[in-house]
C-alpha cells in the first residue's frame, strides 16, 4: 500500500476523447495480477520503487518502454518515472497524465513532457550502440557504470558524473539482461533504462505521428498520387512511383534523425505501390480495349498492316475531329440498277459482295481507308488515319487499278453492261470520330467530300475524273487529259477537271 501510484487527480481527459471514453482509455493500460517486491533490505534502503517490466515487440526488438501499468484500480509508475521524480524533486502526485498523449512533469525551471501511447508506452530514442553507455559519454544526462571488466577497470573523476543520474548495472557472459534494440543486437537492459532517463531529461523523445495524422498523411499521399498517376503514361507513373518509394523513406529518415519524429513509411509505400499497380492495370485494360476497338473499326476499312500502325500510334477514339488535307475518292457501279431489277435479291447481293471484295483488295493494297459502302458505291480517302505525303498519287493509282479489276470482273461475270465511274478531289476536311458515345464511326466531312461525290456523278462508265486541286497535288506524276470545266451542283464557279486515261494496273503502292 505504501508503493507510489497515480490517483484520479493525476489524469486529464485527452482533447480527442469524450468523458465517456476516458475510463476506457485509462483501463486500456496493461494490467498485472500482482507485483513482486525486492528483498526487504532493498525496499527499506530505496528512495523509491517502481516496476521494471520491459517487453520487446513481436520481432524481438525493444523499441518502447512501459511507463504506466495497472493493477486493479491503481496505476503505478515505472522505475524510470520514480527516478525522474526524485532527481527533479517533483512528487509523483504532481505529475499530470493525458492517457494516449503525454505525461507532464511540472518542474519549476522547465516543464518536461513525455509522449505516450494508449498503452502507457513511450518510444525510446537510442543514440548509439552499447559502447555509447559510458560514464564519460558527452551530451547525455546519465552516466552508466557497468562492471569494471567492461571498461578495463578505468577510473573516472567526480566531474564526469556531477549533475547526472548514475545508473549502475552488471554485464556478464550469459546474462539475461540483454536486449536487441534498433541500433544494437546486444544492448544491456540497464542501458535501456539509462536511455529512457536521458530522453526525458534532454527532451529528445521519439515522437510518433498521431493516428489521425497518419490517416490524414495516408489519405493525402493517396490523393496526390491518385491525381498524378492517371495523368501520366505507365513509364512516367513508374518514375514517379520510384521517386516516391525512394524519397519518402529518405525524407522520413531525415526527419527522424534531426527532429526525432517518426513518420510512417510502410503505409505510404503501400499506397504508392497499389496506386501504381492499379494505374498500370487500368492502362493495360483500357489500352487493350481501345486496341481491340480500333482493330474492329479500322479492320473493316484499312489494310492489316495499317491497322497495326494505327493501334500502336495510340489514336484516341473520342468524339471530335481535326482539320486535315487529304484526298477523297468515290466509285460507283454503272448499269447495276437494271441488273438488280432483273435478278433475285440473293444474286444481287452476291454480285455486289464480289465487287466490293475485289475493290477493297485494291484499295487496301494502295493504303486507302474505306469510309463506307453506300448501295453500289464506295467512299475512300487517303492521308488519314495514317498521314501520307503522296495521298493524291495513291488515290489516282488506286482508281487506275480499280478500273483494271473491274474489267477482270466483267470477263468473269460475262456481263458487258457493268462498269464504274470514279471521282477524286483533294482538299481540306474534318476527320475524326463522329456520332454518339454509343455509336460512332471514323469518317470525314466537308466540301472536299461533296466535290468528290459530285465528280463521281459526272464521270461516265469506265472514266476516272479528278479536280484541279488533285492535279496540282500530283505534280505531273500521272499523265492526264484536261476536259472542259463543269458546273457541279452547289458550286457557283465551273470546276476544271481532268481525266485519267485508262492504263494497265501499275505495280507498287
Amino acid at each position: 500500500e505504501s508503493l507510489p501510484s497515480f490517483g484520479p487527480n493525476n489524469f486529464q481527459t485527452p482533447a480527442s476523447a469524450s468523458p465517456g471514453e476516458f475510463r476506457h482509455i485509462v483501463y486500456r493500460l496493461p494490467e498485472g495480477s500482482d507485483y513482486v517486491l525486492p528483498f526487504a533490505e532493498v525496499v527499506e534502503a530505496a528512495a523509491g520503487i517502481g516496476f521494471i517490466n520491459a517487453e520487446p515487440d513481436s520481432d524481438g526488438i525493444t523499441r518502447k518502454t512501459q511507463l504506466l501499468a495497472r493493477i486493479g484500480d491503481r496505476i503505478f509508475p515505472s522505475l524510470d518515472l520514480i527516478v525522474i521524480s526524485n532527481f527533479l524533486g517533483v512528487p509523483i502526485r504532481d505529475f499530470r497524465i493525458i492517457p494516449g498523449e503525454e505525461i507532464i512533469i511540472p518542474h519549476p525551471g522547465r516543464e518536461y513532457r513525455i509522449p505516450v501511447n494508449k498503452d502507457g508506452q513511450g518510444y525510446i530514442n537510442f543514440k548509439g550502440q552499447a559502447a555509447y553507455l559510458r560514464p564519460d559519454s558527452r551530451g547525455t544526462s546519465v552516466s552508466v557504470f557497468l562492471n569494471a571488466a567492461r571498461f578495463g577497470g578505468v577510473s573516472y573523476a567526480p566531474e564526469t558524473i556531477r549533475g547526472k543520474i548514475v545508473v549502475i548495472g552488471m554485464l556478464a557472459e550469459g546474462s539475461t539482461d540483454i536486449r536487441a534494440v534498433p541500433v544494437d543486437k546486444y544492448y544491456p537492459l540497464v542501458g535501456v533504462h539509462a536511455t529512457v532517463l536521458d530522453n526525458i531529461l534532454s527532451q529528445s523523445h521519439v515522437r510518433v505521428m498521431p493516428a489521425w495524422r497518419r490517416v490524414g498523411f495516408l489519405l493525402l499521399t493517396g490523393l496526390v498520387y491518385g491525381l498524378a498517376f492517371p495523368r501520366l503514361r505507365p513509364i512516367g507513373a513508374g518514375v514517379l512511383a520510384l521517386a516516391a518509394l525512394v524519397g519518402t523513406p529518405a525524407a522520413a529518415y531525415s526527419i527522424f534523425r534531426y527532429h526525432s519524429y517518426w513518420v510512417p513509411t510502410l503505409q505510404p509505400a503501400l499506397a504508392v505501390g497499389l496506386g501504381f499497380s492499379f494505374i498500370t492495370l487500368y492502362y493495360f485494360i483500357t489500352e487493350q480495349v481501345q486496341r481491340r476497338h480500333i482493330q474492329e473499326v479500322f479492320g473493316r476499312c484499312v489494310d492489316r498492316t495499317v491497322v497495326k500502325q494505327i493501334a500502336e500510334s495510340g489514336l484516341d477514339p473520342q468524339l471530335g475531329g481535326t482539320r486535315r488535307h487529304i484526298t477523297v475518292m468515290f466509285a460507283d457501279i454503272r448499269g447495276f440498277t437494271p441488273y438488280s431489277e432483273q435478278h433475285e435479291a440473293e444474286a444481287v447481293v452476291g454480285r455486289l459482295n464480289e465487287y466490293f471484295t475485289a475493290m477493297s483488295e485494291v484499295i487496301f493494297r494502295h493504303r486507302g481507308t474505306i469510309d463506307k459502302y453506300m448501295g453500289d458505291a464506295i467512299m475512300v480517302f487517303y492521308g488519314e488515319p495514317v498521314p501520307m505525303e503522296d495521298h493524291a498519287l495513291k488515290a489516282v493509282r488506286t482508281a487506275i487499278a480499280m478500273q483494271a479489276a473491274m474489267r477482270r470482273l466483267q470477263e468473269r461475270w460475262g456481263e458487258a453492261g457493268f462498269s464504274q465511274g470514279i471521282g477524286i478531289h483533294t482538299g481540306e476536311v474534318i476527320v475524326g470520330w463522329m456520332g454518339s458515345p454509343s455509336k460512332k464511326e471514323y469518317t470525314v466531312i466537308g466540301d472536299t467530300v461533296n466535290t468528290a461525290f459530285r465528280l463521281e456523278g459526272v464521270a461516265k462508265a469506265g472514266q476516272v475524273l479528278i479536280s484541279e486541286a488533285t492535279c496540282r497535288a500530283l505534280g505531273g506524276a500521272v499523265e492526264l487529259r484536261p476536259l472542259e470545266p463543269v458546273r457541279l451542283k452547289g458550286k457557283r464557279e465551273p470546276l476544271q477537271i481532268y481525266e485519267v486515261p485508262a492504263a494497265p494496273e501499275q505495280s507498287g503502292p
